[in-house]
């Protein structure tokens, strides 16, 4: 619990506002520790920012069955000296417990409204332990509360707190979005319950592009290395200028966009402007600014070094066209501002004399051919669409039992170009090892309807830009 010498200074703080209390105590952090056990199961852990769950049509995670129990601990900030009444939207069997009363205990059989009797709390911080207990058929837990002072609302994720991090939650957690971040199911499968996206198709990925990134991104060398999301396999520059030439010789089955010639005015933003003014930062990174995480957008910070002034504006005006499967969100820009963005981004990192296309110089079969083979070697059709090679997941295991040598997975130090293993040298390994031993030998279960949109939510950066609960977006 929080040192009682700490409690009124801390609740004072946050009555003017919440960023100030993290400002000043950097271990506390917002949300509850959550865990979840079905029976003869391991129990798993999270942090949960609010108490506010349905679980009538599946689990709280892919690990823990649709009967199990739940327990939240952590600290609650009392502001009223008002009763307080809690009340639930609930199924299962949920209690209470500030300080060491008991403020509400509630059952239910069937999806019903429960509402407790008025209790007297003591102000500023309290520590909060939430039990529950589901049903066969699910459960489900919307925790209320309200005083002569407010009418009732849910529990505010603003007054929920943390102090650390002993159980390993948060570390796990990372490890599970950097797993789908990565595209780990590809290979591995049966870990998670729904299809993400693949990785983008490889015919015509080479139009409006540098030739040399390529290569320079197939050998882990190029700019935006250290935001990779695709493993290093430890090629050398023969070997990626060889799938380089296979992958320019796939075709190009789209044309680009032309990008207007910019032409600024005083009636309109500039390309800079509309750059930090659209949201673009919500999910990219350009040099200091931005985003980076997971689930973020590419560093865009030399993608003029990458990318042709045309790629950009196609991308800008129908990404379909250039990755069917995007998830890029639709801005509404005219010509002329498209032309403005995209020549602004064609400026970051790009050299004089840059080229965006293949010489007339004809490739070597015989290069294709290694190039094509090294494809499908490092099995590159498990995240991307290939003209004629198919997905093989054979020489992959499902993660079904725990791993005791990590050196011989692609969490290694380094890769095995000769076995097909790739590493990941930029990633945090520790997480995702952590995340792997946990889901190690257990039966996925489906998720409930709500999890599914949370972890959406979370995939497509949609935090990133808007506000919800404590995350901030663009605010």
């Amino acid at each position: 619990m929080l040192q009682a010498r700490h409690q009124w200074i801390l609740a004072a703080l946050l009555m003017l506002h919440p960023s100030i209390l993290l400002a000043q105590e950097d271990h506390i952090q917002y949300g509850l520790y959550g865990t979840y056990q079905s029976a003869g199961a391991p129990a798993f852990s999270r942090v949960d920012t609010d108490l506010m769950f349905d679980w009538t049509d599946g689990a709280p995670a892919v690990t823990v069955g649709p009967d199990f129990q739940g327990r939240w601990t952590g600290q609650i900030l009392i502001r009223s000296q008002k009763p307080y009444r809690f009340s639930s939207e609930l199924l299962g069997h949920v209690t209470v417990q500030i300080g060491e009363q008991t403020v509400f205990d509630g059952r239910a059989v069937e999806p019903t409204y429960v509402t407790g009797e008025p209790v007297d709390v003591p102000l500023g911080f309290q520590d909060l332990q939430v039990t529950f207990q589901s049903l066969p058929q699910g459960g489900m837990l919307k925790l209320f509360w309200a005083t002569d002072d407010f009418q009732t609302e849910p529990v505010p994720a603003h007054l929920l707190f943390h102090e650390d991090d002993s159980n390993g939650a948060k570390l796990v957690e990372t490890g599970r979005q950097l797993f789908e971040a990565h595209r780990c199911h590809r290979c591995h499968t049966g870990v998670l319950d729904q299809e993400l996206l693949p990785a983008p198709a490889l015919w015509g990925i080479t139009n409006g592009t540098n030739p040399q990134w390529i290569v320079q991104k197939l050998m882990n060398k190029n700019a935006e290395a250290a935001h990779a999301k695709m493993p290093d396999f430890g090629l050398d520059e023969q070997q990626a200028d060889d799938i380089a030439q296979y992958l320019h010789r796939l075709g190009v089955p789209f044309d680009l966009v032309t990008a207007p010639a910019p032409k600024e005015n005083d009636k309109q933003p500039s390309g800079d402007e509309l750059l930090h003014s659209l949201g673009c930062l919500g999910c990219h990174q350009v040099g200091e600014l931005g985003t980076t995480g997971p689930f973020a957008g590419s560093d865009l910070t030399h993608i003029g070094a990458k990318r042709s002034p045309d790629w950009l504006a196609t991308w800008l005006s129908t990404p379909e066209r250039i990755n069917p499967q995007h998830h890029m969100p639709a801005f509404k820009l005219d010509r002329t501002e498209r032309g403005l963005l995209a020549h602004a981004l064609s400026k970051l990192g790009r050299e004089d004399g840059m080229k965006y296309n293949v010489s007339d110089t004809v490739i070597p079969t015989v290069q294709v051919d290694r190039g094509r083979e090294l494809v499908k070697r490092l099995h590159c059709a498990n995240c991307h669409k290939i003209p004629a090679i198919e997905a093989d997941l054979r020489p992959f295991p499902q993660l079904r039992q725990p791993i005791d040598d990590w050196s011989a997975t692609c969490l290694a130090d380094k890769p095995d170009l000769a076995a097909g293993r790739p590493h990941f040298p930029k990633t945090n390994r520790e997480a995702l090892k952590a995340y792997v031993n946990t889901i190690a030998g257990q039966t996925p279960h489906p998720l409930s309807t709500q999890e599914r949109g949370r972890l959406v939510l979370n995939r497509n950066n949609c935090l990133g830009c808007h506000r919800r609960g404590m995350e901030l977006g663009l605010a």
